[in-house]
C-alpha cells in the first residue's frame, strides 16, 4: 500500500492532475538543490516569506524531478511522462492527504517533542529498533514542524511496523495542530527546558505547550514523561504514564552515573531488572534521552538485551555534541552548534571539562529566543564557566553573550566577535599540539559555517 493519485484525489477533490501516477518510492522535497536523478524525487513548490518556490520548478525540473506539486502551473510545460499536480494550497494540501494517509495506519506511532533531546531520543529509539529487526520509518533530519512532518507521513508504507515523528513547536497552540496531524499512539516530553521562550512563556507555559502532544490520545496510548520535573509531574492525565529520570520511584531510572575521561558508567533500571552500563560519551544531557528512548522501546515490546546492546554503541548526530578530528592538525573539534539553551549549554561544558587536552578553546554564541530573560541566563552561562577550569580559551560570538563576558572568571583568555567569520580568524591560529575545541551556540548564529573551514582548513 502507497500513496496514489486516487487517494490524492479522494482528499483534494479541486486537485487537477497531469502525467502518470505517483510512484511507489517517491520522497518529496522543498528545496530543488536536493533534486537529483537517482530517486524519484518530486518537488513541491511552496511559496514562503522570503521566496516562491514556483520559481525553482524549472530547476527541479532540470535536475530530474519526477514530479511537481504546485499551486498553478504558471507557464511551466512539461514533458507526458512528468507528474504535476496543481492545488489550490500547496501546504494545506500536504497536510490534509498527510492527515488522512495517517489515518489508514494501524501501527505505534510514536510522537517525541520537548525543549531539547528530540533528534537524539529519536535515533537511538530508531537504532534500538533496527537492532531488534522492527521496520520503522524514522522522520528524516530535523523536518519537526506540520510541513516537515506531513513531508515525512507520506513516506508510510504498508510494511512499517512502527513509526517515530519529531514534534518542534515555538508558539502556542502549534503542538495542538502537529498532534492532529501526527495522532500519536505513543508520546515522549523529553525535558521541559530554557528554549523559544520569547514565543512560548514560562517553562510551566513550555510545559502546558508540550503535553498537547496527548491531545488525541485514547484510553489505549501511553505518555512518557521526564519524571524529574515538577512542570510534568504536578497535573493529573487522564492516560497512563511512564516516567523515567532519577528517582527511585520512576518506572525507568539510571543511578550511579560516573563521568571518566571518554565515557560514562551508570546503572540502568527498567522496572524491576537492573543492568550496568559504559555509555561511550560524556555528555550527561545523553543519558536524559536514553531513558527516554528504553522508556519507548519497553512499550514497543523491544526485549531488554536489545536495548542494553544498543545504547552502549557510539551515536553520532551531527551537530549534537558530535567528535571530529581535524585531518591536518590532529585537534579535537567538538560540533554542538545545531542548537542551545541554557541547560544544553552547561551539559556542553560539563563534559568538555572531562576532556584530554593540554589546550582547550569554547566557541560559545547567542542562545536565542529566550525572551525577556536572555540576559539573565547568559550572565548565568558565564559564572557557571567556574566548573570548567581547564578552560584556557573563550571565544564569544553575537551581541547576547556579553553577559558571558561580564560574569566569566577572572584571567580567562576571553575575546568577543560579532559573527563566525570573525571567529575563524581568531580559533585558527590556536589550534596546534592537542588541542580540543568545543563550537556550542543555538543555530541561527551559523556557528555550523565554522566548522565547516576548520575541518577543511585544519
Amino acid at each position: 500500500m502507497y500513496l496514489t493519485k486516487n487517494f490524492f484525489i479522494s482528499v483534494i477533490p479541486q486537485a487537477q492532475w497531469q502525467g502518470p501516477d505517483f510512484p511507489e518510492h517517491m520522497q518529496l522535497v522543498v528545496d530543488s538543490r536536493l533534486v537529483t536523478e537517482a530517486h524519484p524525487f518530486f518537488f513541491v513548490a511552496l511559496k514562503g516569506a522570503l521566496c516562491d518556490g514556483h520559481d525553482f520548478i524549472q530547476d527541479a525540473l532540470k535536475r530530474g524531478a519526477r514530479g511537481i506539486i504546485a499551486s498553478s502551473m504558471a507557464e511551466t510545460s512539461v514533458s507526458p511522462d512528468i507528474t504535476f499536480v496543481t492545488v489550490p494550497n500547496v501546504l494545506e494540501a500536504l497536510i490534509g492527504v498527510a492527515k488522512a494517509w495517517r489515518a489508514q495506519m494501524n501501527i505505534p506511532i510514536v510522537g517525541i517533542t520537548g525543549s531539547v533531546g528530540k533528534t537524539t531520543t529519536k535515533l537511538l529509539l530508531g537504532e534500538i529498533l533496527k537492532d531488534a529487526h522492527k521496520r520503522a520509518l524514522i522522520a528524516q533530519g530535523n523536518q519537526n514542524t506540520a510541513l516537515g512532518i506531513s513531508l515525512n507521513i507520506w513516506q508510510l508504507r504498508k510494511d512499517h511496523e512502527v513509526a517515530l515523528f519529531e514534534m518542534g513547536i515555538s508558539r502556542k497552540d502549534e503542538m495542538k495542530l502537529l498532534a492532529d496531524i501526527v495522532r500519536p499512539t505513543l508520546a515522549i516530553i523529553t525535558y521541559i527546558g530554557h528554549s523559544h521562550n520569547a514565543g512560548l512563556g514560562s517553562s510551566y507555559d513550555i510545559a502546558a505547550e508540550k503535553r498537547a502532544i496527548f491531545s488525541y490520545f485514547t484510553e489505549r496510548s501511553i505518555g512518557i514523561i521526564q519524571g524529574d520535573q515538577p512542570e510534568l509531574t504536578a497535573t493529573a492525565y487522564p492516560h497512563p504514564i511512564i516516567k523515567f529520570g532519577k528517582k527511585t520511584t520512576h518506572q525507568v531510572q539510571v543511578r550511579k552515573v560516573v563521568v571518566h575521561s571518554d565515557y560514562i558508567t551508570c546503572t540502568l533500571k527498567i522496572y524491576h531488572e537492573k543492568f550496568s552500563l559504559q555509555i561511550p560519551t560524556t555528555n550527561t544531557a545523553f543519558l536524559n534521552c536514553m531513558l527516554a528512548a528504553c522508556a519507548a522501546a519497553h512499550t514497543l515490546g523491544i526485549d531488554y538485551a536489545d536495548m542494553v546492546k544498543t545504547v552502549q554503541k557510539p551515536l553520532v548526530v551531527p551537530g549534537r555534541y558530535e567528535k571530529k578530528m581535524l585531518p591536518h592538525s590532529g585537534c579535537l573539534l567538538i560540533h554542538d552548534a545545531y542548537n542551545a539553551s541554557p541547560e544544553s549549554m552547561k551539559s556542553a561544558l560539563l563534559a568538555f571539562e572531562k576532556v584530554g587536552a593540554s589546550k582547550k578553546i569554547a566557541v560559545l554564541g547567542d542562545m536565542l529566543e529566550l525572551g525577556d530573560e536572555s540576559g539573565f541566563w547568559h550572565r548565568q552561562i558565564g559564572r557557571f564557566l567556574k566548573k570548567v577550569p581547564s578552560l584556557s580559551h573563550l571565544i564569544l560570538v553575537g551581541t547576547q553573550v556579553q553577559g558571558i563576558k561580564k560574569t566569566a572568571p577572572l584571567g580567562l583568555s576571553c575575546i568577543l566577535v560579532p559573527t563566525w567569520k570573525e571567529a575563524v580568524q581568531v580559533v585558527q591560529p590556536l589550534l596546534e599540539g592537542k588541542t580540543a575545541v568545543l563550537v556550542k551556540a543555538s543555530r541561527g548564529m551559523a556557528l555550523s559555517n565554522l566548522v565547516d573551514v576548520l575541518e577543511k582548513n585544519h
